[in-house]
């Protein structure tokens, strides 16, 4: 779809809450392509530029095509169900789902067969300072996640969480009346309104019955964990890793389990035992020097996990091992 076609299509479909109202530029600059078909939407085709906060609602004729944008946005599905693809993963989204979208995320609604409608907020970079820090803590997930989005546009993922309570649905209905019916926005209410809207939103990703959770980039995701605990093995932090990833240590164990179907603990132990087979084969050095290196500090304890993972003593496997290597040729 050309840009002018989509900005056409969404004018008329939607419901615009910002200053002005006003579409400054051109729309084939305002989306520029960016490849396979996906247009990437500017701050400036909505306004977020000069007012930071926009809110839209989108009802019915849902089918917005592939794109991205340079942006933070929050969709809420305030009626119906809604089909979303995001970066290549298609989900159902039932109402009451809410999703935080990163800079740079891939996706698109396709068109609904029911009655539908979906609330959007609209976020510049900016709101999300130093003031809204104080305010969420550090540990809040949707800052956590935000600002690791903004520092690097690929990590790329989302958050997603599929049960909304009455307390912050109530909240998001309020940010949309405020916007909609006061004739002087007031900025303050609604910054207040956004901070307790994220604080009941990091919550409800907390809470295990509301099926929520965190998308990153797969890869790039893999790549951080799996290096970090190769370079750290021997005296491994989850703090230290969940700080390069910006993320809250409680939500980076479930990226991990998601990713890789083990424990950061376990990932470690696999790595730790898998150095002493190798260093057994390779090295004449005692066990209990192994151990120290690979970050066992008792060796007793290493006997014990070696032993319940190969069914075999450390000792016992380099002995059986080494016997059974074909001798070398002079």
């Amino acid at each position: 779809m050309k840009p002018e076609a989509f900005v056409e299509k969404m004018i008329k479909t939607e419901e615009y809450i910002n200053i002005g109202n006003t579409l400054s530029g051109d729309p084939n600059d305002l989306m520029p392509n960016a490849g396979q078909n996906c247009q990437v939407m500017q701050k400036a085709l909505f306004g977020i530029h000069q007012s930071d906060i926009v809110y839209m609602r989108h009802c019915n004729d849902l089918d917005i095509p592939l794109h991205s944008h340079d942006f933070i946005e929050v969709q809420y599905v305030s009626m119906g169900t809604i089909r979303e693809e995001i970066n290549g993963e298609n989900l159902v989204l039932h109402e009451g789902s809410i999703l935080v979208f990163g800079k740079g995320t891939t996706h698109r609604v396709f068109k609904a067969q029911t009655t539908t409608c979906m609330d959007y907020i609209l976020l510049n970079e900016r709101v999300f300072n130093d003031q809204m820090l104080r305010m969420l803590g550090e540990d809040n997930a949707v800052f956590s996640f935000v600002k690791g989005n903004l520092k690097d546009e690929k990590d790329n993922g989302y958050l997603i969480t599929q049960y909304v309570d009455r307390k912050t649905a109530n909240v998001l209905l309020e940010l949309y009346d405020e916007a909609r019916s006061s004739l002087i926005r007031n900025r303050r209410l609604e910054y207040l309104l956004l901070n307790e809207f994220f604080i009941r939103l990091d919550r409800l990703l907390k809470t295990p019955e509301s099926n929520s959770r965190q998308s990153f980039s797969r890869q790039k995701m893999t790549h951080t964990i799996t290096t970090y605990i190769a370079n750290n093995y021997r005296d491994p932090s989850l703090k230290e890793l969940a700080d390069e990833l910006h993320l809250n240590q409680n939500y980076l164990c479930r990226v991990i389990k998601e990713l890789t179907g083990k424990t950061f603990t376990e990932l470690v132990a696999d790595l730790r035992l898998d150095t002493v087979k190798t260093m057994l084969l390779h090295s004449d050095m005692p066990i209990e020097s192994i151990a120290d290196m690979v970050g066992y500090s008792n060796p007793a304890f290493l006997y014990t996990v070696f032993r319940r993972k190969f069914g075999v003593t450390p000792s016992s496997y380099r002995s059986s091992t080494l016997t059974e290597m074909p001798a070398e040729n002079n």
